[in-house]
């Protein structure tokens, strides 16, 4: 009842239209079309956030491979099995460290819409060397020689990732 004393008309709620068995004017967006003007920039955030759910871009996939630490060093090709079943080929580029991270463009899940797929993020673990250690940049090894040789000087072939070596060892070493 208004001020004058006439009755109002009742306003519907959301459980009136749940349950009316009629077509109401808000079950699509054509019933806020008078709302989403052109003119109105609410609508048109709400416009390109519609796009871009419609149009997304698939998430990136994270994985972790172990390699061989010769194989951090000379680079390498591996196939890693993920766990859907399916497999990636990866290409280890020389000199990788661990922790490292690789992305395979385009080999994550799959975008809905027009959005391209996600990457694929693989964690490289290299794995320890019975005979070699990195420190940075540095591999070491050690190498015993014999007495003589340390006293004397001499040659001396030394293991290296990528081949052996011969040293001079000088004398008084």
């Amino acid at each position: 009842i208004d001020e004058s004393g006439a009755e109002r008309p009742q306003h519907q709620f959301y459980r009136d239209f749940a349950s009316s068995p009629r077509e109401h004017p808000y079950a699509d967006s054509s019933g806020y079309s008078d709302f989403m003007d052109e003119d109105d920039a609410f609508a048109e955030l709400l416009r390109r956030s519609q796009r871009a759910r419609a149009n997304r871009r698939g998430s990136d996939l994270h994985y972790r491979l172990p390699i061989d630490f010769m194989e951090s060093i000379n680079g390498a090709n591996k196939r890693l099995t993920l766990p859907e079943g399916g497999t990636l080929d990866v290409k280890i580029p020389p000199g990788l460290v661990d922790g490292q991270t690789l992305r395979l463009k385009g080999k994550g899940a799959p975008g809905t819409g027009k959005g391209g797929p996600g990457d694929a993020l693989i964690e490289v673990e290299v794995l320890p060397d019975r005979r070699f250690t990195r420190d940075g940049d540095d591999i070491t090894i050690e190498v015993p020689i014999p007495l003589s040789e340390a006293v004397l000087g001499g040659r001396v072939r030394i293991p290296t990732p990528t081949g052996d070596v011969t040293m001079t060892v000088p004398k008084g070493s």
